[in-house]
């Protein structure tokens, strides 16, 4: 539209739950700004207010559903188009309040059933991740619980041919994507899975530690062959926590580049093990896809889950894919399962989320679960 901002129509009244703010009763401006994928609301008085999008538009179905259950008095909202120039100038949508301040209020009440869309979510649901749009299920086959030293619950307790039973099981009910990682020693179960399912029907995730040019060539060839195929669907740099970590791993970055553009990785990026980490993924190009930790209790994570959220909603924002883990926290929300997921499937800013599956048992009980908490 008029001077390159686009332009919306005036909002229908919202009721608002801050009563204790005057402003709020005032039509306040705001513009989206499709370059920057941020939402802003030009103002003289300096506040720092920049939310993303996908921050932006769940924080609006929040005050909708808010508008439905309380007698809250209504707020109008005005979206206006504004010169590039003026709108420089960021401001806050409620004058005086930071972005931070405003979040702590707000985000709280952004609970699944406020940011879940209205068509039922399945287990097997098809979707598509990222830029290089990998299709994949919406739950994966975890073989990772407690993973370390090159083993895991599931390598542990199930071995080759009971880990490649159960993906199978999870395969033919739809559970189309297998997360494993060189750390959890889990390809040669991968390898044998693969004997009775078509390589092409399955995305298949792996994590390298590489940090080197040599060290992830090797990686990748020792991979392929452990898994017993000629390509990867994703392969992400495993565990970062170091803010500068591009630098630390410029050289695997290259190999993996290459090897997409090669079509012997169809699409490339990270897991992140703290927050700065995370907001490093959120902005560097390289990252077409993410594996974040997030669940409703904060356990586990990189940060509380609010300030995930939003680092998360920013690589959406930036067309990144993102996959959630630990979404039940390893096992201790097992007493919470229905809250932990009825979370997760209201969170837009997550296209997917892996499940560290130990028996056929917990695979149908979870799809049943997930079906069962929107209906609730």
């Amino acid at each position: 539209m008029r001077n390159g901002a686009m332009a919306f129509r005036t909002l229908s009244t919202l009721r608002s739950g801050f009563r204790n703010s005057t402003s709020i009763a005032n039509f306040i401006p705001i513009v989206w700004m499709p370059s920057q994928g941020v939402i802003h609301r030009p103002s003289p008085e300096g506040s720092d207010l920049c939310l993303s999008r996908p921050v932006f538009r769940v924080l609006l179905v929040s005050a909708i559903s808010a508008a439905v259950a309380t007698t809250v008095p209504f707020v109008a909202l005005r979206i206006l188009s504004f010169n590039p120039s003026v709108i420089a100038q960021t401001g806050s949508i409620l004058p005086g309040m930071r972005r931070r301040d405003f979040l702590k209020i707000s985000l709280p009440a952004v609970a699944a059933p406020a940011a879940r869309s209205a068509a039922l979510r399945s287990a097997d649901d098809v979707v598509i991740l990222g830029p290089d749009r990998i299709k994949l299920s919406r739950v994966a086959m975890g073989t990772g619980t407690q993973g370390y030293a090159k083993s895991s619950n599931q390598t542990r307790s199930l071995g080759i041919g009971g880990l490649a039973d159960l993906l199978r099981f999870g395969y033919d009910r739809g559970l189309r994507f297998w997360d494993s990682a060189d750390g959890y020693g889990s390809h040669p179960h991968l390898k044998e899975a693969l004997k009775s399912v078509p390589r092409e029907k399955v995305a298949i995730l792996t994590k390298t530690r590489a940090r080197t040019t040599a060290q992830m060539r090797a990686d990748l060839d020792r991979f392929r062959q452990e898994i017993g195929t000629d390509y990867l669907d994703i392969v992400l740099l495993h565990g970062l926590s170091a803010p500068n970590w591009p630098e630390e791993r410029k050289g695997a970055m290259e190999v993996l580049e290459a090897a997409r553009e090669k079509k012997m990785v169809r699409t490339h990026g990270c897991s992140c093990h703290s927050l700065e980490a995370l907001k490093t993924a959120a902005k560097t190009p390289w990252v077409r896809v993410n594996l974040a930790r997030i669940n409703m209790a904060g356990l586990l994570m990189d940060a509380e889950p609010r300030a995930v959220i939003q680092a998360l909603g920013e690589m959406k924002a930036a067309g990144k894919g993102v996959i959630g883990m630990k979404i039940l926290g390893e096992g201790r929300l097992r007493g919470r399962v229905d809250d932990a997921l009825r979370f997760a499937l209201g969170l837009d800013c997550v296209d997917c989320f892996t499940i560290g599956f130990e028996s056929r048992d917990q695979v149908t009980g979870l799809a049943r679960r997930i079906q069962a908490v929107q209906r609730a």
